[in-house]
């Protein structure tokens, strides 16, 4: 990305997510500083009024490389609690882990039971506008920001976060061969005006864990097995006017059954007043 691309990346972010980003985080993505990752999907369209061709962004991806360790809590979240799946993943080797100093002359200082700082990308951003969805767009930004962090800085693991609500969000990543990780409470802060409960400005979000080693096979593969499977549930439901007929049907037997039942008790008494009347005729 280059600074001229400023304007874009601001346009972009405010159309797709509804939180407002510093002038910092611009300024970071753009020259990719603090360990910032970014790549966008550009397209090319006439220029409004003439004079050639510009391109305007239609997706972009942001992510930063961290190392676990860096917070105790960071640590305590992306380590202890990552699912079976996700601890099956060879780290890169790192810096020898050195104990405090003042460990040196205790001899009971028990060794070191966690693996050295190891570096990992979190996403930050992540997202294609509407009217260039359903394009591959997002899976291509995705494998390419993993990718790069893999090969540029040594990264093994992947995370992010997704507000609870962004059924559509969780269903991608989990196409793209993410696995929930767990969930924090009230994790986002939104405005009232772009959160969707009315009078309500926190909401939770689920932590999202992968390997940034899965091949695309693999991750295309699990998404063919996802979409057979949305497939075959789709076939199994009923047709909603089909449904509808069936529910109509069962409603008409059963006003019918109670109305044949309400004149054979009429009948029935009716029957019994004229044997009482007449007892010894025979009706």
């Amino acid at each position: 990305m280059r600074p001229s691309d400023w304007k874009e990346t601001v346009r972009c972010h405010r159309a797709l997510f509804p939180i407002e980003y510093e002038a910092s985080f611009y300024s970071s993505s753009i020259r990719e500083e603090l360990g910032i990752i970014t790549l966008a999907a550009m397209e090319r369209r006439p220029r409004v009024g003439g004079g050639g061709d510009e391109e305007a962004m239609i997706g972009v991806v942001t992510a930063r490389v961290r190392r676990t360790g860096e917070t105790p809590e960071e640590c305590d979240v992306l380590m202890d609690r990552l699912p079976p799946t996700a601890r099956r993943v060879h780290f890169p080797p790192t810096t020898p882990y050195s104990p405090p100093p003042s460990a040196a002359s205790d001899p009971t200082f028990p060794p070191p039971l966690i693996p050295p700082p190891m570096p990992y990308v979190y996403l930050l951003t992540l997202g294609v506008l509407d009217t260039h969805r359903r394009r591959g767009i997002a899976s291509e930004l995705l494998r390419r920001v993993c990718r790069r962090a893999a090969e540029e800085r040594g990264c093994a693991l992947a995370f992010l976060h997704v507000i609870a609500h962004n059924a559509d969000a969780m269903r991608f990543y989990e196409r793209m061969a993410f696995v929930r990780a767990m969930r924090h409470e009230n994790f986002y802060r939104l405005a009232l005006a772009n959160g969707p409960d009315p009078g309500r400005t926190l909401y939770d979000a689920v932590l999202f864990v992968r390997r940034v080693d899965v091949d695309d096979a693999d991750a295309d593969a699990e998404a063919e097995a996802d979409e057979r499977r949305r497939r075959r549930r789709s076939s199994r439901r009923t047709p909603p006017l089909a449904a509808l007929a069936r529910a109509f049907d069962r409603a008409y037997r059963c006003a019918r059954q109670l109305v044949v039942a309400s004149c054979r008790r009429r009948r029935g008494r009716g029957a019994r007043g004229k044997i009482a009347d007449s007892p010894n005729k025979v009706i």
